[in-house]
């Protein structure tokens, strides 16, 4: 035998010791064969994972651009439904005011104009609307007053005042040069 080997003869080693060995021997070799079946395992779940991950941050980075214009539209919905209920608002709180001057403008005579025209509210339902203004004769303002009854809505008409000057006064109060003018307000409740 080689004089450097410091090994035991096996025929030294008894049955019991070499099973042993062997069982050590195999419990070694199999713990290091678990232990890389695991280090595997692990590399590759590791692998897998890191994949997924990339896969699911490019699957981010495509969708970010729609979930920002989600976003935007989402806040321009709310702009829009802020406006919408303004409208409602406004369109509830409406009046006819417009309708009725337009309406009551459309009924003077060629020879008769306002000065004044006054809206205010009487009650829940009705509406006055106070009229002032000059006619060339009481004719003009008869004509006035007949077209303001014919109006195609429901409204009640009531001559206040009338006063009839002559060509002096006509020219002292309005400096006008006209022979006669009537004065009138009335009052039309719609």
């Amino acid at each position: 035998p080689n004089a450097l080997d410091f090994s035991p003869d096996n025929q030294m080693i008894n049955p019991e010791q070499k099973y042993y060995k062997q069982l050590a021997l195999k419990t070694v070799l199999g713990m290091g064969g678990i232990m890389v079946f695991i280090y595997l395992l692990l590399f590759g779940l590791n692998l897998i994972l890191s994949r997924q991950q990339t896969k699911q941050l490019e699957d981010f980075a495509r969708v970010k651009p729609f979930l920002l214009k989600k976003t935007a539209l989402q806040q321009e919905q709310q702009q829009l439904e802020n406006i919408w209920q303004q409208y409602q608002f406004l369109h509830r709180q409406k009046s006819y005011f417009s309708y009725y001057v337009y309406r009551i403008s459309g009924c003077l005579p060629d020879n008769a104009w306002l000065f004044e025209c006054e809206i205010s509210k009487e009650n829940d339902q009705e509406h006055l609307i106070h009229l002032s203004g000059l006619a060339l004769s009481e004719a003009d303002l008869s004509s006035l007053l007949s077209n303001l009854e014919n109006l195609p809505f429901p409204c009640e008409v009531q001559l206040e005042e009338m006063l009839v000057y002559d060509r002096s006064e006509v020219y002292k109060k309005w400096k006008l040069r006209y022979n006669n003018l009537v004065e009138f307000k009335v009052r039309v409740y719609v």
